[in-house]
């Protein structure tokens, strides 16, 4: 087997070599410096088409800590009070309503309807509440909203939890696991993110199916477990959004109704074009194109990572918190300790990712404590990303025909920066 590997590779060499025109290939091949470029473009070659490998291993590197990844980067930052577009959710904050379309007792695509919501519902078309119902909906007394979870993943155990802490940071409510209450929230894993609206009595589901297991969409569904409806819904939406109905799923328009009439009901408030309970841009569409489109030029809508301002001071006024700090600037996470986020790291480490290849940014992300970033390292701007580059340039292929692979891979060696 191994004979056979070296004869496979032998004539992928001859052919890589065959490939290159004759007028590149180093003649004089008795002086030591021709043999020596001979070597160096040798080792370019190898380089040059091996991209299919490259990317097959880049593919690796992206998806090697997905599990802490999409824990670790749905913390708070700026891009959670400013308003993030359902297309930069990547890192655990996705917009997923759109999950429960097959869902008959589902509307707004992750409330759930019985008879009390339905009656609920007919009274906000008539003009009783909107966006915090405090009439129609029952609120948790005291704020204390006692929970159990039911047969469900550690990945939503650790999200249900994560959101808890999000609200004991910011407001008075206290999700507490269950000890004796007759009404509590049961957490479930039933098929897509879901929830009742306020206190509905007894047990209570809170679903956060296959794809839902992330803080910010546990926050979210709590938000509607509190006794929150979508913030899009509000009377006065259209000061501040259009809505495009022609771009909207056939049969899915009455996710985008407003309800009528309930001005204290927004808890005099502004219009939260960052708040955790709006629908994104391309929320139901039926062709890919936007259906709800934000008035105000360069606000993104639809994040599903944290609590806005505006959402902590709706949550504070409604549940009468007093006098609850809500954050002027993001809430920035404490320096941790330095460690590698992939068991990983060592390994790449020794065969120097952290300094050549094409995985620079990815290691000194996440594997500082192997690559020695921890102890205030200045990382340069200007490096090459192959260790032959030195040798490559003083054979001259900066200037060759090489000269574009030359300057994405070498730019220190070819002083390109």
């Amino acid at each position: 087997m191994v004979r056979l590997e070296l004869i496979v590779l032998v004539a992928l060499q001859i052919l890589l070599v065959k490939s290159f025109p004759a007028d590149v290939l180093i003649q004089n091949a008795d002086n030591s410096e021709a043999k020596a470029m001979n070597e160096d473009l040798d080792d370019l070659i190898n380089e040059v088409p091996n991209t299919e490998n490259s990317n097959r291993m880049e593919e690796t590197f992206d998806n090697v800590s997905e599990e802490t990844d999409q824990g670790y980067e749905s913390e708070h930052n700026e891009e959670s009070f400013a308003g993030v577009d359902e297309d930069a959710e990547r890192e655990g904050g996705e917009y997923k309503e759109e999950e429960n379309l097959g869902n008959s007792h589902v509307i707004e695509g992750d409330i759930y309807v019985d008879k009390s919501t339905t009656n609920i519902l007919g009274a906000l078309q008539n003009g009783v509440a909107r966006d915090a119902i405090t009439n129609a909906v029952r609120l948790w007394p005291r704020g204390r909203v006692p929970y159990v979870f039911g047969r469900v993943s550690s990945r939503v155990k650790s999200a249900f939890r994560q959101a808890i802490a999000e609200y004991n940071r910011y407001s008075c409510i206290r999700v507490v696991p269950r000890t004796s209450e007759k009404d509590y929230i049961y957490v479930v894993s039933e098929g897509g993110c879901w929830s009742f609206i306020g206190k509905r009595g007894d047990r209570q589901k809170l679903s956060l199916g296959r794809g839902c297991e992330y803080k910010g969409i546990a926050v979210h569904e709590l938000m509607h477990a509190l006794g929150f409806y979508h913030e899009q819904s509000r009377l006065d939406r259209d000061n501040y959004i259009t809505i495009h109905w022609n771009n909207i799923k056939s049969g899915r328009d009455y996710n985008f109704r407003k309800y009528s009439h309930g001005q204290a009901d927004t808890l005099n408030e502004p219009y939260d074009y960052g708040s955790i309970m709006h629908y994104p841009r391309k929320a139901f569409t039926r062709n890919g194109k936007e259906t709800i489109v934000p008035k105000r030029s360069g606000v993104t809508i639809g994040q599903r990572r944290g609590l806005s301002r505006i959402d902590i001071r709706q949550l504070n006024k409604l549940y009468k918190c007093g006098d609850v700090v809500v954050p002027t600037r993001p809430p920035t996470k404490p320096a941790g300790p330095c460690v590698d986020e992939s068991s990983g790291c060592k390994r790449w480490a020794k065969a120097r990712y952290c300094v050549e290849g094409r995985f620079i940014n990815y290691m000194r992300k996440k594997c500082k404590k192997s690559c020695g970033l921890c102890k205030g390292t200045v990382i340069p701007k200007c490096f090459d990303l192959k260790s032959s580059c030195p040798r490559w340039a003083k054979s001259g292929f900066c200037t060759s025909k090489y000269t574009t692979y030359m300057n994405k891979n070498c730019p220190k060696s070819c002083k390109k920066c």
